[in-house]
């Protein structure tokens, strides 16, 4: 009997401790209230068919992939423990150039792509002041411009575009933090204008690594 009674407090005791020992550890601080981005990218812009075809050039003398420079600012009214609701607003510029491309009449080209954009961004986030990661979705006017040096330099015209993504901060000082961000933006099909080439439906991916400061 005393044999049983005492397997099965040291059973107890073998189930109790690691709940003691979980419940002993310290919860993450909140969020900080507010922080800013910045970030160095690069962004895949495609081969587009109907923009090579607009362009006079084959999809792969498209320039497919420019830098980046992203930005951003997010806040967290909304914090507890291990968790954060974030919104804030985010935005984009990249650019591509493919020099001395020969056109399909023989012509030497110059072939320049732009995307840009800005818009609003809500955010989950999990984890606490000193790092986390996020998952985030926002929704914003971009411009995807896509010319030569054979047509006239114009702006696309903006469209409403989705974007969706996530990443994470560690802060190794105080108020400053390293991170990265991966992003798809669901560009939209737009029309041929008299200074830019159209485009196909496509997503365009963006891996951005930078800084964020508190």
């Amino acid at each position: 009997m005393r044999s049983t009674i005492l397997g099965a407090t040291l059973a107890a005791g073998l189930l109790l401790t690691p709940a003691s020992a979980f419940a002993q550890t310290p919860k993450p601080k909140p969020l900080p209230f507010i922080v800013f981005d910045i970030r160095g990218a690069s962004a895949g812009l495609g081969k587009d068919i109907l923009t090579a075809q607009e362009l006079s050039v084959l999809g792969v003398q498209l320039p497919g992939r420019g830098l980046a420079l992203s930005a951003g600012v997010n806040t967290y009214p909304f914090r507890r423990r291990g968790f954060a609701v974030g919104l804030g607003a985010e935005g984009i510029l990249s650019r591509a150039v493919a020099k001395d491309v020969v056109a399909a009449n023989g012509t030497v080209i110059e072939i320049r792509r732009e995307m840009s954009g800005i818009s609003a961004v809500l955010s989950l986030n999990f984890g606490g002041r000193d790092g986390w990661s996020y998952l985030s979705g926002g929704i914003g006017p971009l411009r995807f411009t896509s010319t030569s040096s054979d047509i006239p330099h114009g702006t696309a015209p903006a469209t409403t575009t989705l974007n969706a993504g996530g990443g994470a901060r560690w802060f190794v000082r105080p108020r400053l933090a390293a991170g990265f961000d991966v992003r798809a933006y669901f560009t939209k099909p737009a029309d041929a204008t008299a200074g830019n080439a159209g485009r196909d439906r496509m997503n365009v991916f963006v891996i951005a690594i930078g800084i964020t400061l508190r």
